[in-house]
């Protein structure tokens, strides 16, 4: 029921007692929409008397104008604003949309009251951080950002970040507002806060911002290890990250009852290492710096956590989301460089889901050397253990983007790949089943076999740069001769798609140009097959050896063709942002969980406010 004569209402009575928040928000979310349009300019002038409260009480009435009213008010606003409006909902600002002309005034106003409040009591200051992040993850709050972006709060945020005297709760919530403003931001290259993020370079913020994720990311590593009774004691950066994506990699097929971590799945973290990685180029310093740091780590207090699905969509958005960060890692020269650091000893725990020609194993230290040779375990494994008609083709695609950038920087640098041998064999094994299954997956499948050539024709175009001997690149030509049926199986499939359309012109200009450029990459496997087929026809029951030797004897009279753009990449901007965007929308909903404003005490507050003045 909504009090008619609101001008009858004690304001300073109303926001000084304790009342049932839960009552309120049940109140206000069961308005009909036609009712909600008639008591609009009423519940426009009780959130305006909210927001009033906030920033000028320095009393429990900020305390309850904030958390029992303020962000129950607006929660209720926006899901209202959701159903009266679905269509327009994601475009419109719910501070126009309650406030009108008067939007920017009280925003900015509640901006100008929160940075003056972080600088406050430790408890005082996590509330209004925890504030912040209610606000900012309620909805469509552009108008509200505007005006907090032109509060300087890059600084508060730095300040926190940078004392070590600041408990870790403020330091995660400054570190979550960061992460959801550069995903307001990063839209817009010339914002402020955007520029001054990619531009850090400070030493004390770049190695505490690096510190908090990586904590989390050693706690969800020991989380799944717990589940599968291992335990690797390396706490490496580098290890971190990569037994955090072998672990996303392996449960994004749901057939795991294994969850990524028991507890805690503020994937937040994960986009704040996506942001850092992508955006700033002074971080890698200070990732390959913590290589080998002690952390004292304690098991994370919350045993519930935000309700979210351990299948489906989300599962394929969080490992996009990590194979995302390799491609981001392998674009930044630094740290490609010391990802084939063999030096580093990146020790990846390597799960084997069980298959129709294998048992389910676990690799609990295999023998790597590098963080590529680790990258190659894990997209090997991946590549062989998710071949199914629910074909998760985004993840391929990305996946194969990894490896192409990978091939492409050991080919420039001439770095030799200690793992080509079981990578190439995926590869091929890959091809085979798109090509087998072409008729389920689609034309679909030969774009991804059109990029698998390409990372094929590097191989065999300029494995001399970056395979370990040359012996090396004679078994990989014994590899395709092996497998050379695959290859003839693409190509008779291939042409004729390209046959059946050859009549419709429009056809051909779109969805056959792919299949034409793949018909043109095939062309430099065929041709090994040709040129060793009939020499090794003459020998009866070939061995492994007599096939090696024919290659070496007759390999310096074999014609290749050298391919033009073999190192240009496919683009994944586009999917990156949607993938990061959805992320941080799930994050923002389950915000309420870690940052809402339940978790104060009504008493405690009241004993911090009660020596402040009225």
């Amino acid at each position: 029921m909504i009090i008619e004569n609101i001008s009858e209402v004690d304001w300073y009575q109303f926001f000084t007692l304790r009342y049932n928040s839960q009552s309120l928000l049940f109140v206000i979310t069961k308005i009909e929409n036609d009712l909600y349009l008639k008591k609009k300019v009423l519940l426009q002038i009780f959130f305006k008397k909210c927001c009033e409260f906030f920033a000028a009480s320095d009393n429990i009435r900020m305390f309850n104008a904030a958390q029992s009213v303020m962000l129950i008010l607006f929660k209720a606003i926006c899901d209202i604003l959701r159903h009266t409006c679905p269509l327009i909902s994601r475009k419109l600002d719910a501070f126009i949309f309650i406030l009108g002309k008067d939007s920017q005034r009280v925003t900015k106003n509640i901006a100008s009251r929160c940075a003056l409040l972080i600088h406050t009591d430790n408890d005082l200051s996590r509330f209004t951080l925890n504030f912040l992040v209610s606000v900012l993850c309620a909805g469509n709050v552009s108008s509200f950002v505007e005006n907090f972006l032109s509060v300087d709060f890059y600084d508060l945020f730095f300040n926190i970040l940078i004392d070590d005297e600041q408990i870790s709760n403020k330091k995660e919530a400054s570190l979550f507002l960061i992460t959801i403003l550069i995903d307001y931001c990063h839209f817009n290259l010339e914002s402020a806060f955007f520029k001054r993020f990619s531009m850090e370079n400070r030493d004390n913020f770049l190695e505490n911002y690096c510190e908090i994720i990586h904590k989390w990311l050693i706690n969800c590593v020991r989380a799944y290890q717990s589940q599968i009774n291992i335990y690797n004691p390396s706490s490496s950066l580098w290890g971190s990250i990569a037994n955090t994506v072998s672990n996303l990699l392996q449960l994004s097929d749901n057939k795991s009852n294994i969850k990524f971590i028991s507890k805690n799945e503020k994937i937040e973290y994960l986009i704040a290492l996506g942001n850092i990685i992508r955006y700033n180029r002074n971080v890698s310093p200070y990732l390959l710096n913590n290589l080998k740091i002690s952390l004292n780590l304690t098991e994370d207090s919350n045993d519930g956590g935000a309700n979210i699905d351990s299948y489906g969509d989300y599962t394929k958005k969080r490992c996009a989301l990590g194979l995302l960060i390799l491609i981001f890692m392998i674009h930044d020269v630094n740290l490609a460089s010391a990802i084939y650091n063999h030096e580093s000893n990146t020790v990846v725990a390597l799960y084997q889901s069980q298959m129709l020609h294998r048992d389910e194993d676990l690799i609990a230290f295999p023998t790597s050397f590098s963080l590529a040779d680790a990258i190659c375990d894990i997209i090997c494994e991946f590549f062989i253990s998710h071949v199914c008609l629910n074909f998760p083709f985004e993840l391929y695609e990305l996946a194969i983007g990894v490896v192409h950038r990978m091939i492409t920087y050991a080919k420039r640098m001439c770095i030799r790949m200690a793992k080509w041998k079981p990578l190439f064999e995926a590869l091929l094994s890959l091809l085979n089943f798109l090509a087998s299954n072409d008729s389920y997956l689609g034309l679909r499948a030969y774009y991804l076999c059109l990029r698998i050539m390409v990372i094929l024709n590097l191989f065999i175009t300029y494995g001399d740069t970056f395979l370990p001997t040359d012996v090396a690149y004679d078994y990989m030509c014994y590899e395709i001769l092996r497998r050379q049926s695959v290859f003839h199986k693409v190509l008779n499939k291939a042409m004729r798609i390209r046959d059946q359309h050859q009549d419709n012109e429009q056809y051909l200009m779109t969805k056959t140009m792919g299949i034409s450029r793949l018909l043109n990459q095939l062309e430099n496997p065929l041709e090994i097959v040709n040129h060793f087929q009939n020499k090794i026809s003459r020998i009866p029951n070939p061995s492994e050896d007599e096939v090696l030797e024919v290659i070496r004897t007759n390999f310096h009279s074999l014609q290749l063709k050298l391919y033009e753009g073999l190192e240009i990449f496919e683009k994944h901007e586009k999917a990156s942002e949607c993938i990061v965007d959805d992320l941080v929308e799930l994050t923002k909903k389950n915000s309420t969980f870690y940052y809402g404003l339940h978790n104060f005490n009504f008493t405690d507050m009241l004993n911090l406010l009660s020596s402040m003045k009225s």
